[in-house]
């Protein structure tokens, strides 16, 4: 189990470094933090897993909200 706990924690590094550098190009919104993000992002697929019933409706809606979340305000309909 170390490894496991290890290749996890490599895991979330190498992540929290790809949303820093989408943070700074402008891709994602800047306002979480790398490890809120991350966080978010890795927590999405337990929350939709855990939920009954399962339905891919409910796997489409959590990833558009997800994904609309992350774009930067200039980029969502309706925000400033």
């Amino acid at each position: 189990m170390p490894a496991a706990a290890a290749s996890r924690k490599q895991l979330a590094q190498a992540v929290e470094r790809m949303v820093a550098g989408a943070q700074q190009d402008g891709a994602i919104r800047s306002d979480p933090s790398p490890a809120d993000t991350t966080t978010l992002i890795s927590e999405a697929p337990y929350a939709i897993a855990r939920a009954r019933p399962a339905s891919r409706q409910l796997t489409d809606v959590c990833l558009a909200v997800l994904m609309n979340g992350l774009r930067p305000p200039s980029e969502r309909p309706g925000m400033p």
